[in-house]
């Protein structure tokens, strides 16, 4: 009887200790903390020495101390899509047009990459953010990429791929815009759509390989023949329907050559 006593209050005990939290306190007289970009260590004279490492995805912790809780970064981007551009900042609700959703502020989901800075030049982090109708977009990233230089890539269902110009460094809000000039993008990649000097991505690539050609064309003619509507690629204005207006921005991208400028 007395051996059960004992094991549940230690059982007891214990689900008590694991639902605590622990944050990380040092006493400046007894330890220290360094953090930089990529690594943050922590430490009390007479403790457990602590690490934390992190990937894109996870911060794990060794040791007696816990990290504090770190805020995402907050990317704030400005952006327009060609074909959607109407005039004065604005663009159309294509979602809204392609019956999908009631919120005539958004255009479409569009996908954010951040991109290390030198070669290889690889991810370090994807996601799927909402394009609002004044070329508007906010999305949260990891705060591991606080502090560095990164490229921002710029992928949607009929846009030709778009680098900024030049790494950003991202800070806790991190601002750029796209729209202020054609030298907002890597390889001056945009369009002046409506001769105002607001600059807009270029649309047409519908089936994603990064250039704007004959198999774009091929996919946008089965479209129009058939009358298609809603959510589709060759949708290019966003007004929910595959026509002749969207054939005419297509063919216009196709003389022109346009594809996609990126880093290898």
């Amino acid at each position: 009887m007395k051996n059960l006593i004992i094991l549940f209050i230690f059982l007891s005990t214990t689900q008590y200790l694991a639902a605590q939290s622990i944050s990380r306190s040092v006493l400046p007289s007894h330890g220290g903390n360094y953090t930089d970009s990529n690594l943050q260590v922590s430490y009390t004279i007479g403790e457990t020495f602590t690490q934390t490492l992190s990937t894109n995805d996870i911060i794990a912790t060794q040791g007696f101390q816990q990290p504090d809780s770190l805020s995402p970064v907050a990317l704030h981007l400005t952006f327009f899509i060609q074909g959607y551009y109407i005039n004065n900042h604005q663009m159309s609700p294509a979602l809204f047009n392609s019956g999908i959703g009631s919120d005539t502020s958004i255009t479409d989901t569009v996908e954010v990459s951040i991109i290390n800075a030198t070669p290889p030049y690889a991810v370090r982090q994807t996601t799927k953010a909402v394009l609002h109708t004044d070329g508007k977009l906010q999305c949260a990233l990891h705060p591991m990429l606080l502090g560095n230089s990164y490229y921002i890539s710029l992928r949607h269902r009929s846009i030709i791929e778009t680098w900024s110009a030049n790494p950003i460094t991202f800070n806790k809000n991190t601002y750029y815009d796209f729209s202020t000039s054609a030298t907002q993008a890597l390889g001056n990649s945009q369009v002046d759509t409506e001769v105002e000097g607001i600059y807009s991505i270029y649309n047409g690539d519908v089936n994603q390989d990064e250039t704007i050609d004959s198999n774009d064309f091929l996919v946008m003619d089965n479209d129009i023949q058939n009358f298609n509507s809603g959510y589709l690629s060759t949708d290019l204005n966003g007004d929910g329907t595959t026509d002749s207006n969207d054939f005419l921005i297509l063919d216009n991208n196709l003389q022109s050559f346009i594809g996609a400028i990126t880093l290898p």
